[in-house]
């Protein structure tokens, strides 16, 4: 129950089993070899002049191609569970790329997405379901965490010593400087100067300066640090007093703002000569 054809011309042989139900083609001057395999419902193609290779498995309902010349392999499995290490029921994706440093998994059931960038150092993971991002750069130091559910976004500069916080739900920025050996601006609550509302509340509002001084050179903050949500006066003026020196009194500053607790700004300034007035 075979049949066979082969064109010279062409360059081209083809060869078919009807008992065994197996098709191949061979193309010898495009470099391609394509062989169908009807009850097992497996196709593979060959191309030598591009380097690629593809395995598509119709009963596994998995796709294979490997890319030699781009140093890339592909893998993706529909709906059965393959041989493990790549499974359909975990909805799994990966792709390597040898040349670029770079490899990606994607994991569907999970909602997971892993990119790892090698030549650049960087690592990311995606988390759909905990919305949670993550991003690892080593050559920079840097490190970020992205928390969507929560609003929350964290970002850590290994080189520079600074970790950085902002929580967009609560309208709160923190800034830790490890290198300066002390907490410059240590669980304050401040919005950065911006013509926009404020993200989270308090929300809008204007801003003006604070300065401080201490064992570190001035910090202008271009921003006024906000006494809200359970923050008093009292305990705004004494983490303030750990930036430097500060006058006692607080200069109140009276906004049109809708939201009653952060009715107004605490301003806070040194007790200096020749200090500039607003």
């Amino acid at each position: 129950g075979r049949r066979e054809s082969l064109c010279v011309d062409q360059g081209r042989r083809e060869s078919l089993c009807v008992d065994q139900g197996r098709r191949e083609s061979l193309c010898v001057d495009q470099g391609r070899r394509e062989s169908l395999c009807v009850d097992q419902g497996r196709r593979e193609s060959l191309c030598v002049d591009q380097g690629r290779r593809e395995s598509l498995c119709v009963d596994q309902g998995r796709r294979e191609s490997l890319c030699v010349d781009q140093g890339r392999r592909e893998s993706l499995c529909v709906w059965t569970r393959g041989d493990g290490r790549v499974c359909v029921d975990q909805g799994r994706r990966e792709s390597l790329c040898v040349d670029q440093g770079r490899r990606e998994s994607l994991c569907v059931d999970q909602g997971r997405r892993e990119s790892l960038y090698v030549d650049q150092g960087r690592r990311e993971s995606l988390c759909v379901d905990q919305g949670r991002r993550e991003s690892l750069c080593v050559d920079q130091g840097r490190r970020e965490s992205l928390c969507v559910d929560q609003g929350r976004r964290e970002s850590l500069y290994v080189d520079q010593g600074r970790r950085e916080s902002l929580c967009v739900d609560q309208g709160r920025r923190e800034s830790l400087y490890v290198d300066q050996g002390r907490p410059l601006l240590h669980s304050l609550v401040f919005v950065e100067k911006t013509d926009q509302a404020a993200m989270g509340p308090p929300r809008r509002l204007r801003y003006g300066s604070v300065t401080g001084s201490g064992s570190h050179p001035h910090v202008t903050v271009e921003q006024l640090l906000l006494a809200v949500y359970r923050r008093s006066n009292a305990a705004l003026q004494q983490e303030l007093r750990r930036l430097g020196k500060f006058a006692s009194a607080f200069r109140t500053i009276t906004f049109g703002c809708r939201d009653p607790n952060p009715a107004c700004v605490q301003s806070l300034r040194r007790q200096e000569a020749g200090c500039v007035k607003p």
